[in-house]
């Protein structure tokens, strides 16, 4: 919340917790290194935001406080809660986002970790396709011209080796798990929620015009899931509890050095295309 939000709240006793405090110091520095207009900008929708929040959630005075999670709190516990806010023995989760609908940038070889079946007897076979993949990928790429280390130049050279050689042949040896397990309760329910958390929330989205809110409350988990292929680098995850989301495949790198021994740098961007559940626009 940005410098002129306080002052919404002149009535009410508001704590911040010690890491809440220190990472306020720490990103005081950059919001003041950004510009005049930028500022306004960020104060402006701030404003929209909290005054929501206190309308809604503590219209009275009371006491707030207020903690600041660390951004590995997604993965292992799989929270994606940026900020939790404190008051009368309650407290709200919420996930903050600025020009972007990704809800996971998700590794390719943890897949199994991500279904909930890491040590799975097949999933270093699994990872050794992916690795092969990748290898079989770097091969090609140094018969077009031994001096290329970065993906861009590949693309300059043969746009469609990455798309087919790369990010067709992951994406299939990935969705091949997932459909593996489509039926898989257990399976079906810890992906979902590795993608969207496994806790209440409310993700704040905002942007230069608006300010969306999404209320993650109260989800019935799903029972099965199906896969879509769309292109070569996308696919549609479909849950049967009414959530669909798009996997987009793409670098996580700009260098090709991991290509070799391992597996090519890629992550997974993953948006939410379709849901089942309360959403509310802050003009």
């Amino acid at each position: 919340f940005c410098e002129s939000v306080p002052k919404l709240l002149d009535e009410y006793t508001v704590k911040f917790s010690h890491r809440a405090f220190i990472n306020q110091e720490r990103d005081a520095e950059k919001f003041y290194s950004l510009n005049e207009n930028k500022q306004k900008y960020f104060n402006s929708q701030s404003k929209k935001i909290i005054t929501y929040l206190q309308k809604t959630y503590f219209p009275s005075p009371t006491d707030i406080t207020i903690d600041r999670l660390n951004d590995g709190e997604g993965g292992v516990k799989r929270n994606p809660t940026d900020v939790v806010i404190g008051f009368s023995s309650k407290k709200l989760n919420v996930s903050l986002k600025h020009n972007n609908l990704s809800l996971k940038h998700q590794r390719i070889p943890s897949l199994f970790s991500q279904i909930g079946i890491e040590g799975h007897a097949d999933e270093n076979s699994y990872r050794q396709k992916i690795k092969e993949i990748s290898n079989n990928f770097y091969k090609k790429t140094q018969s077009l011209d031994l001096n290329i280390t970065l993906f861009s130049e590949v693309k300059e050279l043969d746009n469609r080796l990455i798309y087919e050689g790369l990010y067709k042949k992951t994406m299939t040896e990935y969705t091949k798990i997932l459909d593996r397990f489509r039926k898989d309760k257990h399976c079906c329910r810890s992906y979902f929620t590795f993608l969207v958390g496994n806790q209440d929330y409310l993700q704040v989205t905002m942007s230069q015009s608006i300010v969306d809110l999404k209320f993650f409350n109260k989800i019935k988990l799903p029972d099965t899931l199906s896969t879509t292929p769309v292109n070569d680098s996308n696919y549609l995850v479909q849950f049967d509890n009414g959530f669909t989301f798009n996997l987009r495949i793409h670098t996580a790198s700009s260098r090709m050095e991991k290509c070799t021994g391992k597996c090519c740098d890629m992550k997974i961007d993953t948006t939410l295309v379709k849901e089942n559940i309360k959403k509310l626009t802050l003009q």
